[in-house]
């Protein structure tokens, strides 16, 4: 048996034991952030993190903004559904981690630098509370958009039903991005939006991480070859 014949590597397999644990700790953050969230003593600020207390950035996406709590706790609920179905729970931790605390270090850098010109509006804006879920939505709606895009389609390789729905649904949601970016910290939307939308498309080539009705669908072809 090849190594490329090894069970584990085979399309159509169920989730192992990494992927369930994931999967349950995705479950348990949008419990946690729905039900309880964290205190303003763990969230970011430009000043904060600039001060050395970097494990804010991650804290920070601990609680809802209050702006539309309800609303942007269901829609984080339905697309992290949505991604891990198609691109699987490691692909979603990635992008989730990375765009949240990348985007708010390429916002906060944006806006050091701003202050060091002379920016008032920069200045206050480095002071206030920064946290909420939304980037990590922004990021998680950047992949559902990836998913189903030609990152590697052959020419045979079509988009189907699934992949049109989840283009249309990761474009909206960019446009709603896009109507709430206004401030200095909401720039941190499309960033998020960005790094979600690259990195789940350099992702889910590798094989080994690509969601469960890709390997389903995998699964299925392998089965009419025979």
């Amino acid at each position: 048996m090849s190594p490329g014949d090894r069970p584990q590597d085979q399309p159509g397999r169920v989730p192992g034991f990494l992927d369930l644990g994931l999967i349950a700790l995705a479950a348990g953050y949008i419990v946690f952030v729905g039900i309880s969230g964290v205190g303003p003593h763990l969230y970011a600020s430009a000043d904060r993190v600039s001060d050395g207390r970097v494990w804010l950035l991650a804290t920070s996406s601990l609680d809802v903004a209050n702006t539309l709590s309800t609303i942007q706790w269901i829609l984080l609920t339905a697309a992290v559904i949505v991604v891990i179905f198609r691109l699987g729970p490691r692909i979603w931790w990635l992008v989730a981690l990375t765009g949240h605390i990348g985007a708010a270090i390429l916002s906060y850098a944006v806006i050091e630098i701003a202050i060091a010109l002379g920016s008032q509006s920069a200045d206050h804006t480095a002071a206030q509370g920064d946290y909420g879920i939304s980037i990590v939505l922004a990021a998680t709606l950047g992949a559902l958009t990836a998913s189903a895009l030609p990152f590697r389609r052959g020419p045979g390789d079509r988009m189907d039903t699934g992949d049109r729905a989840a283009l249309w649904l990761g474009l909206l949601g960019l446009a709603g991005l896009v109507a709430v970016s206004i401030g200095w910290y909401d720039v941190q939307h499309l960033l998020g939006y960005g790094i979600g939308f690259f990195l789940a498309g350099i992702l889910r080539k590798k094989t080994n991480w690509v969601g469960f009705d890709q390997k389903l669908n995998g699964g299925l072809h392998r089965s009419t070859q025979h």
